[in-house]
């Protein structure tokens, strides 16, 4: 079932569903810090720069002397999630070696000192390490870049060939560490990644590219000309490279350019397609596992679409978001690396409403549109997998169709927080706390990744969750069909289907926006004590059958399909006028969670039948339990059946006579339809 997914890979992209989020995140990040210039690096001797060792020619000063100029303290804090102000650069310069033609050799260390920043560096744990190696041509630096290769590769746990705007690279993994070696033009580059670099949510594999894909239009302008091939352009999201690489592969007929949908729940597509795309919210507490998971779904072939990284890019050096806040923020929020001042601009908008709503103004439009353009890139069938940190904090589970959380107890997240990242363990508390708890992120949650196993454990459970239920719910969405309920399986009451109806009941809220006149949890799942289906029956109210037909498209892009056939209910005596019974039906794409969705005009019979009868069961138990036996008695007649339908036809000439008693009960005034 999962072969076709499985077959696609996509990098991370990004998006961002609130202003809120998008703000926040945006001005994290961290501003520029001078290195230790004294800190050695045990890999080669160290000099001063512009100084030889004994006996070697001078030093041709041409990379520059402080890292910070090929990538700020403020974009890699921002990129490994860092305080504001807790990174250092370090640089160190080293002399040349004749012998292999080297003629310039730099290395740059990247530090996190948390809630220890000092002016000392080196109390911090490392991020990241880049050393630069300069020869006298092209030539020689390929070659010293395939002996340097050759020898990592020797004791590599795995290893992958790669291009890098153009330039030949090596993904070398080791158990501790990781190293990405990369020949440019005249130059050669070895980024180290530790495994236990703090605030790392993405694999070596994503995290080692994307760092060279920054540094190398930095280095260009250093080398001589025409010893490189010309530098792509730095891309924030190389996910966003490989997403339009994936539209140009596999495009759509004219017209097919999925620019969003306003109801905001799903993207469907103009051009005649009509066919949404599956959005999958996935979360989680820091510290949690979110990004094992996000991986691991990215392997299967998910794309991934991350919130943070959106909301940096699009106010990344060069932007016209960045332009756009420095004409109304003054040039003082640009540093003098070209990149958002994160500090000056929170300064500003924090404790100032007007100001935020500006900021607000300029990123959030932004962001929708990268969004759009990130989804549009996928493929027809794809799965987009939406990585957003506050998604429950945010109020943003009803945007989507299914919600996944990713769950690890507190006291867990802080021990692997202090252990794996290095983080204190007061801010590893402190950072917990301010987040949703457990209760509120189960609340949301349609899928509950359970984290506190080993890593196969959680493999194990996101391969489950693809396989049966993600692959078959984007395939019944895409072909508007609705999961069946099948055989007429009665099961015990089960506390949460209140939970779990307000839960979708949000959900179609959310999609049918103006046009909605509320949404009501109905039907035998509704009744506490009840034994029912495991279906839980939702109403929504319209002000009429066109605003109904108008929702299709809405309702189908946030999980819930219509079933075109099913357009009226069965009219009771005290009512008998058919035309006054029509409805809307629609079902949920979703096969691990049965819905139906009744669609009628509020205030009409059907309407109020649905929810008297509800309240009717609720309140009298003696026709509560008749009820349950009536359904016992029809279950066992017909449980073997395919479907339900000779179930449900048992059952009606007991709705007919039961309209009846309920409607006295109404009329005592112990009820009124809302």
């Amino acid at each position: 079932m999962g072969g076709r997914h499985t077959r696609r890979r996509f990098s991370r992209s990004s998006l961002s569903l609130s202003f809120a989020v998008v703000t926040a995140t945006a001005l994290t990040g961290c501003s520029v810090a001078s290195g230790d210039p004294n800190i050695p690096v045990p890999t080669f001797p160290v000099a001063s720069a512009g100084q030889a060792a004994p006996g070697s020619e001078p030093i041709k000063i041409a990379i520059p002397d402080d890292c910070t100029k090929l990538m700020s303290t403020d974009i890699a804090g921002a990129l490994f999630g860092q305080p504001l102000g807790s990174v250092a650069a370090q640089t160190v310069r080293g002399v040349p070696e004749p012998s292999v033609g080297r003629t310039e050799r730099v290395a740059c260390t990247y530090r996190a000192n948390g809630q220890e920043a000092t002016t000392n560096a080196a109390k911090g744990p490392v991020l990241y390490q880049l050393n630069i190696g300069r020869y006298g041509d092209a030539a020689g630096a390929k070659r010293q870049w395939q002996l340097n290769g050759n020898a990592e590769r020797a004791d590599a746990v795995s290893s992958k060939d790669l291009t890098i705007a153009d330039a030949p690279a090596v993904l070398i993994e080791r158990a501790d560490e990781s190293t990405l070696a990369v020949v440019y033009g005249v130059d050669t580059l070895t980024f180290v990644l530790p495994v236990s670099a703090p605030g790392q949510d993405r694999s070596a594999a994503e995290t080692l590219p994307d760092l060279a894909k920054r540094i190398l239009p930095a280095l260009a302008p250093t080398q001589p000309a025409g010893s490189r091939p010309a530098p792509a352009p730095a891309t924030p999201t190389p996910a966003a490279e490989a997403g339009r690489r994936s539209a140009a592969a596999a495009p759509g007929p004219a017209g097919d350019t999925r620019p969003g949908s306003r109801y905001g729940p799903g993207r469907t597509r103009p051009g005649g397609y009509g066919d949404p795309v599956l959005r999958v919210g996935l979360t989680g507490g820091i510290g949690a596992g979110k990004s094992t998971v996000a991986r691991r779904l990215v392997e299967r072939g998910a794309v991934l679409v991350d919130s943070d990284v959106i909301a940096r890019e699009v106010v990344a050096a060069g932007s016209d978001g960045l332009a756009a806040i420095a004409e109304a923020f003054g040039p003082e929020v640009v540093g003098a690396d070209g990149e958002m001042d994160r500090p000056a601009v929170a300064s500003i908008v924090f404790g100032d409403p007007g100001a935020r709503a500006r900021l607000d103004a300029i990123v959030h439009p932004r962001v929708r549109e990268r969004s759009d353009e990130l989804i549009a890139a996928a493929d027809r069938d794809a799965i987009v997998v939406q990585d957003v940190p506050l998604l429950v904090e945010g109020g943003m589970a009803a945007a989507f169709p299914l919600v996944v959380v990713v769950g690890l107890d507190a006291e867990e997240r802080v021990r692997r927080l202090v252990g794996a990242r290095g983080m204190a363990e007061a801010d590893a508390r402190a950072r917990i706390g301010a987040q949703a708890d457990d209760a509120q992120r189960r609340a949301a949650a349609d899928v509950w990744l359970d984290n506190s196993g080993s890593e196969a454990d959680t493999r194990r459970q996101v391969d489950a969750l693809w396989d049966e239920r993600l692959v078959p719910f984007e395939e019944n969405l895409r072909a508007g069909r609705p999961v069946r309920s099948g055989p007429a399986e009665l099961v015990d009451p089960d506390p949460t289907w209140p939970d779990q109806a307000r839960r979708l009941a949000e959900r179609v809220a959310a999609a049918a926006g103006e046009r909605g006149r509320g949404v009501s949890h109905i039907g035998s799942t509704a009744v506490p004590g009840l034994a029912a289906k495991d279906v839980i029956d939702l109403q929504l109210a319209v002000d009429s059958l066109d605003d109904a037909d108008a929702l299709a498209g809405a309702l189908t892009a946030a999980g819930f399909p219509a079933r075109p056939e099913i357009t009226a209910d069965n009219p009771k005596d005290a009512e008998p006028d058919p035309a006054r019974w029509g409805k809307r039906y629609h079902a949920s794409a979703d096969p691990g969670r049965l819905v139906h969705l009744h669609l009628r005009v509020h205030g009409s019979p059907g309407w109020a039948y649905a929810l008297r009868m509800r309240d009717w069961l609720r309140a009298d138990p003696g026709a509560r339990a008749e009820y349950e036996a009536l359904k016992r008695e029809a279950a066992a007649l017909f449980g073997a059946d395919p479907d339900a339908a000779r179930y449900v036809a048992h059952k009606e000439p007991w709705f007919d006579a039961a309209d009846t008693r309920a409607r006295t009960w109404a009329s005592s005034g112990a009820w009124s339809a809302t």
